[in-house]
């Protein structure tokens, strides 16, 4: 049996299609895994390291608290020579929600990119194998 998992904003609508989706199949609903406890490290992906498991990684839109948060964890990727903006992780946890605005964009994708490629490190050693997805080491 597959098992599911989707790493998303539980209040984005896309969570309730996916279950839906889901359903239709008779299949047990995903485990939603919320990205504010995961990039607070209150959540990880290890446990489901297993195989026969689809791991679905939503858009992390339209929560400005996980926005903060991966602004915050491109502060450890943006450097000081950089001509961009930029904002120190204490100062981004500190934003203030100002609808329509854009804040620090390159920080925010290298921020998205270093969570990425972390959570990459955490997953690979069942996808170099192929495992649950029928292929051998």
């Amino acid at each position: 049996m597959l098992n599911f998992i989707l790493i998303a904003n539980p209040e984005n609508r896309r969570v309730g299609f996916l279950q839906q989706a889901i359903a239709h199949f008779n299949l047990p609903p995903a485990t939603v895994v919320d990205y504010a406890d995961l990039i607070a490290g209150k959540q990880t992906l290890e446990q489901f390291n297993t195989p026969n498991t689809i791991i679905r990684f939503d858009s992390p839109e339209k929560n400005f608290d996980v926005d903060k948060a991966i602004i915050a964890e491109g502060s450890r990727e943006i450097f000081s020579t950089s001509n961009h903006q930029r904002i120190s992780a204490e100062a981004a946890t500190k934003l203030e929600f100002d609808k329509g605005l854009i804040l620090y964009p390159r920080q925010w994708y290298l921020g998205w990119r270093y969570l990425l490629q972390k959570w990459e490190t955490l997953l690979s050693p069942l996808l170099a194998c192929g495992e649950g997805l029928g292929v051998g080491c």
